[in-house]
C-alpha cells in the first residue's frame, strides 16, 4: 500500500475533484508529479512550512500541519497507480544528481527515507483509491491512530 499524505483542507478538494492531482509547485525544474510514500505512520516531507510571530519561517512538524490543516488525511492506493520509484524519478524526473541529493538530504533531515517515495506523472483518480483515513483529534495524533474518514467520501 502506498499513501498520499495531506491535510484535511486539501483532502476536501481532492474528494470534490475525484482525483489526486500532480503537484504544480516545484523546487527545481523537475517534472510535476503526485507523490506517495510507503511510510505507514506519516511521511515527514508532507509537513508544511509555518510562519512564526517574529516573521521568520520554519519547516513545520506534524502537530503544526495538523493544526494548520484541520487534521491529517491519507489516501491509500495500490502500488501500480504510482509506478515511479524515487530511484527512477531521479533518472526520468528532470533533476540533476545534485538536485536529487538535495531532495534526499532535506527529506532525511526531517526523518524521511527516500526509499519510501513513489510518484505518478499523472493524476490518480478515485477508482485507484483503496481507502481514505484521517486523524481528526489531537488525542489520536499523539498515538498516530488512523481511522476511516467519516468527513470525506
Amino acid at each position: 500500500m502506498l499513501w498520499h499524505y495531506t491535510m484535511f483542507i486539501h483532502a476536501e478538494k481532492i474528494c470534490v475533484d475525484g482525483r489526486i492531482n500532480v503537484a504544480t509547485e516545484r523546487v527545481f525544474d523537475q517534472k510535476c508529479a503526485v507523490w506517495f510514500s510507503k511510510a505507514s505512520r506519516w511521511e515527514p516531507t508532507a509537513n508544511k512550512v509555518v510562519g512564526l510571530e517574529d516573521g521568520t519561517i520554519r519547516f513545520g512538524n506534524t502537530i503544526d500541519t495538523f493544526v494548520v490543516g484541520g487534521g491529517l488525511v491519507r489516501f491509500g492506493i495500490d502500488s501500480p497507480a504510482a509506478p515511479v520509484s524515487w530511484k527512477e524519478f531521479k533518472q526520468t524526473g528532470g533533476i540533476t544528481m545534485r538536485e536529487g541529493r538535495a531532495f534526499e538530504l532535506a527529506g532525511r533531515k526531517v526523518g524521511a527515507d527516500p526509499i519510501n517515495w513513489f510518484c505518478s506523472y499523472e493524476a490518480v483518480p478515485r477508482e485507484n483509491w483503496c481507502c481514505i483515513e484521517e486523524i481528526s483529534d489531537v488525542v489520536d495524533l499523539v498515538a498516530f491512530r488512523w481511522a476511516k474518514s467519516v468527513r470525506l467520501a
